[in-house]
């Protein structure tokens, strides 16, 4: 055995040390969740790791010792240019570069490569390259440019049209597709293309496509909008989108497709259609990233009813322009934009140099801001609602996204916040919130609150807990109404409502269940102390003043008064309650009735 020059049988076991540590070595570069490869002297791939593999779908088998393993990666001549001058520049010290390759199934990543550094010339040692698949991160950053983009078009009141088109071909750009389209419904049941891009566009000539029936070219864009669910299609179901198409090499240059609704008002109103070559092109984060952009696609059709309204409701428009902050890494602010002013009262003066915490309502808990933090400071966009206070103290909701933005190293350098107020927006969805468990004329709980608590009570009563239920209902209130008009009797119905909150205790529950049929709960509450409540409704009832130049027979209540405990439901509860009630009625009006058991079933009834 002959040995380097310079070298001795001594230095065998250091040499097999020195072995076993490179060996260690490659395999803990192997199993990292980053792509590593390193090239020899020659230009040839030396090493080729786990994640490269899994990455680009070229096994180290293809790749190690392939004099054409370049040309496969980076079939695109800049790309390779690029990644060769890397190699060469790494003996200088660190380098980093972002390249776009191709993988084995035909798709494009984009990897941001970094070198490790080298003392000396490189032409005769391997160079080592650690890489980042930033594939998923720039096209969501790009798809974030993207909504601001038509957001931007949108306010400047740009034709349809031209957003539509500008949309598709920057779909078609930022994944690599090869047709893109959009697609309107129109009332004659057919489909309108609005927008059209991609490589295959030119030759992309559709058959009429129809929405409101199958139909052999209807295909996934019209199964969208007639069902409002995503849509999809390989190659080997060809017909499903190939049919689309008069030029049939459109469609076999497809290997699968998918159709995402565009929805507004909850109607889908068109779709937004991707053909990809590939079979595999839509992963679950490719969707994620095209169904946000449906999103904001959706609302150009409220641009497109017309210049005229959109004038019209200016106004509108101006109170949810979108207010603009743009801070340092810490938090601080650096700029602002006039409709964060006009939102807040803050001038820009007065907000540069500051952190939003001038803005701080001492509505929102430690944890929620720590999470917030936790999300952009990882480089995630956080979406959220926050409660803050403008310079003149008043407070507001407003819905904000903040978004990281990084340097040219990857580091997180600013963050946007896009704001706007949505206080009123809030205070509709808790008006309709209020009138749905409401009666609108008297403002009293409806009978759906009613059963509700109810429901409680009867968990509180199993465990020892009395409570009881007063079913009020107004004696000869009809006699008003046909007398005096409804306009009365409602001004009656809404006196009475008064006057039965005032009778009870400021927790007890008074609702109103039918038109003059009134329920009271008397949580922790006796038959004796039941009993003296309805008494008590009973004779407040009958000395409330009747409406002026009302000439008929003296309004007052009658009450039924059911015990909780022993029943099993809300609506046995009722039922009891409604028998005591029939029993007042049938003892002349004006009186009250106690029950302490379930009713049985009886036949007729106590109304007139």
């Amino acid at each position: 055995m002959k040995l380097p020059e310079g070298l001795s049988f001594d230095h065998v076991p250091e040499l097999e040390l020195l072995w076993a540590e490179l060996s260690e070595m490659r395999l803990v570069l192997g199993s990292l969740p980053f792509l590593v490869c390193a090239v020899d002297g020659e230009g040839l791939f030396s090493f080729w790791n786990a994640e490269c593999e899994r990455v680009t779908g070229y096994t180290a088998g293809d790749v190690v010792r392939s004099p054409g393993a370049a040309d496969l990666l980076f079939p695109d001549p800049l790309q390779k240019a690029r990644m060769c001058e890397l190699w060469r520049e790494a003996g200088r010290g660190f380098r980093n570069v972002e390249v776009e390759l191709a993988t084995k199934a035909g798709a494009v990543r984009t990897v941001s490569w970094s070198t490790l550094a080298a003392a000396g010339p490189t032409e005769d040692r391997d160079v080592w390259a650690v890489g980042v698949d930033r594939t998923d991160a720039r096209r969501n950053e790009q798809v974030l440019t993207l909504v601001a983009e038509v957001n931007a078009r949108l306010l400047a009141r740009e034709p349809l049209q031209k957003i539509h088109a500008y949309v598709c071909r920057t779909v078609a750009e930022v994944f690599r597709f090869g047709l893109v389209c959009i697609g309107q419904r129109q009332p004659d049941g057919t489909v309108r293309m609005s927008g059209l891009a991609g490589p295959h566009a030119p030759e992309a000539v559709a058959h009429e496509i129809r929405w409101d029936r199958p139909s052999p070219h209807g295909g996934i864009t019209g199964a969208a909008i007639r069902t409002g669910l995503v849509q999809r299609a390989e190659a080997r179901n060809g017909d499903a989108f190939g049919g689309t198409w008069r030029n049939r090499s459109a469609g076999h240059r497809i290997g699968a497709s998918i159709a995402l609704p565009l929805v507004d008002g909850g109607t889908a109103v068109g779709a937004l259609t991707v053909h990809a070559p590939n079979a595999n092109a839509f992963d679950t984060r490719t969707v994620d990233l095209l169904l946000r952009l449906t999103q904001q696609i959706s609302l150009s059709f409220d641009h497109a009813a017309g210049l005229t309204e959109i004038r019209l409701q200016s106004l509108a428009l101006d109170a949810v322009h979108h207010s603009v902050v743009i801070t340092a890494p810490d938090g601080t602010i650096e700029w602002v934009n006039p409709a964060f002013t006009e939102m807040t009262g803050f001038s820009r003066e007065e907000a540069v140099g500051k952190t939003p915490r001038i803005q701080s309502s001492g509505r929102h808990e430690r944890a929620f801001f720590e999470e917030l933090w936790r999300t952009i400071l990882s480089g995630r966009t956080w979406e959220g609602e926050t409660t803050n206070c403008r310079k003149d103290g008043s407070v507001y909701v407003e819905d904000q996204t903040i978004t990281p933005v990084r340097d040219e190293n990857g580091e997180v350098a600013h963050f946007v916040s896009v704001k706007r107020d949505i206080t009123q927006r809030k205070r509709y969805e808790e008006a309709i919130v209020h009138l749905s468990r409401h009666d609108p004329l008297t403002d009293l709980p409806n009978r759906r609150v009613v059963e509700e608590d109810l429901v409680r009570l009867l968990a509180r009563a199993e465990r020892g807990l009395p409570s009881a239920l007063l079913l009020v209902d107004l004696d000869n209130f009809k006699e008003v109404n046909d007398r005096s008009g409804h306009g009365s009797g409602d001004s009656l119905l809404r006196a009475f409502a008064r006057l039965f909150l005032d009778a009870v205790r400021p927790g007890d529950l008074v609702g109103r269940i039918g038109g003059d049929e009134f329920v009271i709960l008397l949580e922790g509450a006796g038959a004796e102390e039941a009993r003296a409540v309805a008494d008590r409704v009973r004779d407040r009832a009958a000395a409330l003043a009747t409406p002026e130049g009302y000439d008929g027979p003296a309004v007052g209540a009658s009450i039924g008064v059911a015990l909780v405990a022993g029943h099993a439901q809300p609506a046995d509860v009722l039922a009891t309650a409604d028998a005591a009630l029939y029993d007042a009625k049938s003892e002349g009006k004006g009186r009250v009735s106690v029950r302490t058991r379930p009713a049985p079933p009886r036949s007729g009834s106590w109304k007139a």
